[in-house]
C-alpha cells in the first residue's frame, strides 16, 4: 500500500541525488553520507515506534491487530528500502556505497524483532522477515571483514 509507494519514493530521492552528483565525487560522498543518515534516523524512528507497540499487544485485542499491520508495514517499507538502494549499489564507487550500506545496517534491530516469534506479525511474514534479518547480518559481517 502506501508505506511501499513512500518507501519507494524516499529511496528513489536518495538515489536520484546520488545520480545527480556523480560529475563531482566529492559532492556524490556528502550525498551518500547524508542518505546513509536519513536511513539511520528512520530506523531510529521505526525501532522507537516498533518498540511502542510491543508491550501493549494482547493476542486478540485492537492493540494486537494494530501491532501485526504496523509491523506488516514496517517489513514492506525496510524491504522495498533494501530492494531500491541494493540495486544501485553495484553502479556506485565503493565510498559512496558504504554509507548507504551502513544506513541499512542501521535496521537490523527492527528486522530481528520483526523476526522474532513474540513478535506480532502475520506468520507467512515471518520467514521473509528472518531471510532479510540473515541477508542484513551477512553484509554487516562482509562489511567488517
Amino acid at each position: 500500500g502506501t508505506s511501499n509507494i513512500g518507501a519507494s519514493t524516499f529511496s528513489r530521492r536518495i538515489l536520484a541525488e546520488l545520480r545527480r552528483a556523480s560529475e563531482v565525487p566529492q559532492l556524490q560522498a556528502l550525498v551518500a553520507q547524508a542518505g546513509g543518515q536519513a536511513l539511520r534516523m528512520l530506523s531510529a524512528k521505526v525501532e522507537m515506534l516498533q518498540a511502542e507497540q510491543l508491550p501493549s499487544a494482547e493476542a486478540g485485542s485492537a492493540a494486537f491487530e494494530a501491532a501485526v499491520a504496523f509491523n506488516c508495514a514496517t517489513l514492506q517499507v525496510v524491504r522495498q528500502l533494501r530492494g531500491d538502494i541494493v540495486q544501485e549499489l553495484p553502479e556506485l564507487p565503493e565510498e559512496v556505497g558504504q554509507p548507504l550500506r551502513g544506513g541499512l545496517a542501521s535496521f537490523s534491530p527492527v528486522v530481528m524483532a520483526l523476526a522474532n516469534p513474540a513478535t506480532p506479525l502475520a506468520e507467512e511474514l515471518r520467514e521473509a522477515a528472518t531471510s532479510l534479518l540473515k541477508a542484513l547480518l551477512r553484509r554487516e559481517m562482509i562489511d567488517e571483514a
